[in-house]
């Protein structure tokens, strides 16, 4: 698996961020690819702008591994905070070590980040994985998922202290199911 990042410049007050994951033979290159363009404009919002490649088969890029690991595989270099939104329980009796019933993937949740001032620096939308990232300079930072439509209350938000790379932050949602 492998993530890239890149930015160039769309106007003065925007930029584009792109990510791109690769499985299939990765030491060789990777054979199949799904790439996101964003466009990040100055107050930091984050929009999806267009989407390519083959549908990101189930279980890439979707934990541990090194380079950064969790939210995105491989993670571009650089201080940042990445995620993924998930809810469960999804069964009404789990049973160890059956994947019918592991937590799913929340795509489209809405997720706020706050600096140490409490102000929005950054919105963002999980994509179909669930998953969110964001470049940011190192700092105190808090993640605040947004409620989203048929899950239970909201996910509780996550305090984030960014250094010099990644942070990889799991956001939790309730299904309701007992």
């Amino acid at each position: 698996m492998s993530a890239a990042s890149t930015r160039r410049p769309l106007a003065a007050t925007a930029a584009s961020r792109s990510v791109q994951i690769g499985w299939g033979d990765c030491p060789a290159g990777c054979i199949n690819r799904h790439d996101w363009l964003y466009i990040v404009t100055a107050d930091g919002t984050v929009t999806l702008d267009r989407e390519t490649g083959l549908a990101v088969p189930p279980g890439v890029n979707s934990g541990g591994g090194a380079g950064g690991g969790g939210a995105g595989g491989s993670l571009p270099a650089g201080p940042g905070i990445a995620g993924q939104a998930l809810a469960g329980p999804t069964c009404p009796v789990v049973k160890p070590g059956d994947p019918a019933c592991n937590d799913r993937p929340v795509a489209g949740a809405t997720i706020l980040i706050r600096d140490g001032t409490g102000a929005v620096v950054a919105q963002m939308t999980t994509d179909v994985n669930g998953q969110f990232q964001l470049a940011v300079p190192a700092g105190q930072y808090v993640v605040e998922p947004q409620p989203v439509q048929g899950l239970m209350g909201t996910a509780p938000k996550v305090d984030v202290m960014v250094g010099g790379a990644f942070e990889v932050v799991r956001i939790t949602y309730d299904t309701g199911i007992r």
